[in-house]
């Protein structure tokens, strides 16, 4: 006895192989299809990045040593009273300009005065005394030695009258040098001491650069060398200087040697405390690579690269390089070329290693923008 339940299935599946078997087919067909065309298409075309390119700069430059140090004032003086006293008048206020000579304090001198007045009557006394004596020992009327007792007593007296003379001077504080306030520390009614120092002035016109030059390089320094001063906390402002002393000992913990370089400052915009950039120069030049500072630029590491053209490839690769002083617009680089190189030097910001570029090449220090 046939069962119904499996004709039927039978019969279901009869109606949709062929369909199934068909679809199947033309999927397959398709998918060849897909891959075959996948295989033909032609690949999508690199775009070339424009760039301005231009060879590594040779120049000629003195050779020198770069050291770094601070600014120092030429001289320093501490400035006290040579009398005690209470404070008159002050005149000079920290940061004044005073030229040596000037009055830049006063104490109370009615005392001194009054003391001035009695040693002027004692000396006026000597002298008449003086005066007597003589004529009295040219007449044989007085011993030698009575003769000789007053004349000792003169010269006390007229040396007492000079001392006094000297204290009421002495309550005006003068300036010993010419210079800047550097720092005022007494005020009016206020007590002072002999020799306490009150004020401290600073020569500033010349100023001078002290710096530390290691041993390796203190032999080629020289006294009356060209100097190269760079201040940082002045946009970098650089002012010109001569070696004026070099150090005969090491200091025992840098192990560098103190060179003093005597910088003019007419205008006292040196201040003392600023840290200076040093190059001493010295007489024989050496050549050295430069390029545009624009050309430069930092990896993620921070450390400082370029792009060099290859011309054969037309692609560029990037290069770390070490740079070094600053001449003008371009930067030394002591490190990371050859001196044969075409660098990017404009368009640089949108390349990376191995990128296709179509190069422009400029010659010169001259560093034309894309499009110029």
């Amino acid at each position: 006895m046939p069962v119904r339940g499996s004709s039927t299935s039978s019969k279901f599946l009869r109606s949709i192989l062929p369909g199934a078997l068909a679809m199947s087919l033309a999927g397959a067909s398709n998918a060849r299809a897909q891959t075959t065309a996948t295989r033909q298409a032609p690949p999508r075309k690199e775009s070339a990045i424009e760039v301005v390119v231009r060879r590594v700069q040779q120049v000629s430059r003195p050779s020198s040593i770069a050291v770094s140090g601070e600014i120092e004032g030429w001289r320093t003086v501490n400035v006290g009273f040579k009398v005690a006293g209470v404070v008159a008048r002050v005149v000079a206020e920290e940061g004044d300009v005073v030229k040596a000579g000037d009055v830049i304090a006063e104490l109370e001198a009615d005392g001194y005065t009054l003391g001035l007045q009695m040693a002027s009557a004692g000396a006026d006394r000597a002298r008449d005394a003086f005066a007597r004596a003589k004529r009295m020992s040219e007449q044989g009327g007085i011993p030698p030695a009575d003769f000789v007792q007053v004349e000792t007593g003169v010269r006390q007296a007229i040396a007492q009258e000079s001392l006094a003379r000297k204290q009421v001077t002495d309550t005006r504080l003068i300036a010993p040098i010419s210079g800047v306030v550097a720092r005022r520390g007494i005020q009016p009614a206020e007590q002072v001491s002999a020799g306490m120092p009150v004020f401290t002035i600073i020569a500033v016109d010349p100023v001078e650069a002290r710096v530390g030059v290691p041993e390796s390089a203190i032999g080629r320094v020289r006294a009356g060398q060209a100097a190269d001063v760079r201040i940082p906390s002045l946009n970098r402002a650089s002012f010109s200087g001569r070696v004026r002393v070099v150090g005969v000992a090491a200091d025992p913990v840098s192990r560098t040697y103190s060179v003093r370089i005597a910088v003019p400052n007419p205008n006292r915009v040196l201040r003392p405390g600023m840290i200076a950039e040093v190059s001493i120069l010295g007489g024989n030049s050496t050549r050295t690579l430069t390029l545009p500072g624009e050309a430069i630029l930092h990896d993620a590491d921070g450390s400082a690269l370029v792009y060099v053209f290859e011309a054969t490839e037309n692609r560029v690769r990037s290069r770390r390089v070490q740079v070094g002083s600053v001449f003008g617009k371009e930067v030394e680089i002591t490190s990371g070329l050859a001196g044969n190189e075409m660098v990017v030097v404009g368009g640089q910001h949108r390349l990376r290693t191995g990128a296709l570029v179509k190069a422009r090449v400029v010659s010169g220090t001259t560093t034309p923008g894309i499009g110029n």
